[in-house]
Formats: C-alpha cells, sequence, structure tokens
C-alpha cells in the first residue's frame, strides 16, 4: 500500500502544492491497490480540465517512477518507468518499456548503470500534484536512480517503500497485477511474469 504511513514516503496529507518541490530525478512510487482499469478511482481537482488517461496506464499499478524534469502546479509533468517489462535489446543491453510517449519512435533513454528504457510518459499540468496530496503517488525519499536499478526489477516496488497491509491490499494488487499482465501482452505483446 503506498500511504503517509509508509517509511520513507513524503507524507500528502501534511503538505499544499505551493510546498511540493519535484525536482528531476526524483523517484515516486505508485499506489498498488489505488488504480482502477489504470486510471486513479475517484476523482481529484485537475481531472475536472483534461483526462490524462486516453490509454489507460495499467503499466502505472506498482510502478517506480523516474522525474525527468522538475515540475510544477503549472507545467505537464515528465517521468520514465524504472521497473517496466523487457522490451528488447541493444547490443547485449537489455531494454525495459519506460512508457507510451515516444515508444513508437523508439525514443531511448540510455541509464547510467547500462541498458535503458524506451519511451516516457507524461501527465497534464496539476495531475501529478493532485495524485501525490491524494495518495496515488509517493516521493520514495533517499533513493536514487542507481540504487534502484541495482535490485532486480521485481523488487524495485518494494525497495521504494511499497507494501501491503492488509488482506484486502493483497487482494486489490493481485487484481492490478492481472490487469497489467493484461495490458502489456495486448498493447506491447510482451508477457509479464
Amino acid at each position: 500500500q503506498v500511504g503517509s504511513d509508509d517509511a520513507g514516503a513524503l507524507p500528502p496529507a501534511t503538505i499544499s502544492l505551493e510546498q511540493l518541490e519535484l525536482r528531476a530525478g526524483m523517484i515516486l512510487r505508485c499506489s498498488a491497490t489505488k488504480w482502477v482499469l489504470g486510471r486513479p478511482d475517484g476523482t481529484w481537482p485537475s481531472r475536472r480540465n483534461e483526462d490524462p488517461w486516453r490509454l489507460p496506464g495499467q503499466y502505472l499499478h506498482k510502478a517506480v517512477v523516474m522525474l525527468l524534469e522538475d515540475s510544477t502546479h503549472d507545467r505537464p509533468s515528465k517521468f520514465v518507468l524504472l521497473n517496466g517489462p523487457s522490451i528488447g535489446k541493444v547490443g547485449s543491453d537489455v531494454v525495459q518499456f519506460g512508457g507510451v510517449v515516444g515508444l513508437n519512435e523508439r525514443k531511448f533513454l540510455p541509464l547510467p548503470s547500462g541498458g535503458g528504457r524506451i519511451g516516457y510518459f507524461e501527465f497534464p499540468a496539476g495531475v501529478l500534484q493532485d495524485l501525490l496530496l491524494q495518495d496515488f503517488l509517493c516521493v520514495a525519499k533517499h533513493l536514487d536512480c542507481n540504487a534502484v536499478m541495482e535490485v532486480d526489477v521485481e523488487r524495485r516496488w518494494e525497495l521504494a517503500g511499497g507494501t501491503l497491509n492488509t488482506m484486502q491490499d493483497v487482494a486489490s494488487a493481485a487484481q492490478g497485477d492481472k490487469q497489467a499482465r493484461k495490458w502489456y501482452r495486448a498493447i506491447l505483446g510482451v508477457d509479464v511474469e
């Protein structure tokens, strides 16, 4: 579960939009229980404007993402997925799915640890801040890209502070896992364990 009681997570309920300093390179962890059919459940303030989920984002279930640019509530937010599945190789380096934007153009983001990501994703202005304040995502404090990349893909969400604390959380997360596997199979043509 992603929540303000998680160790190492920024407590969203105690801050305001103006206090959120979201810097390039910051690592964020997505919820395992609050995404329904590839989008957050419920409503949030910026949802009245533009719906960022034109294509459902099951890939954000239990995702670990890195902010690519500084973000404020009046600018779009760009991210790359750090625990996406392998979608190919460049030489001997594994290439993983990083997001839906630029995927068809094969926009490659190399990582210092080797390999890289194809694609990234973007939220319209204000959406990231709304999702943080409502606990759909949390900032993984004291964690950087290198530390994330040192562990296996399957363990990155846990490293970023992700936990499942109740049987209901486990059941919700299992349903989200199933939806994410179906999304990767239908959209990318890859089978994910």
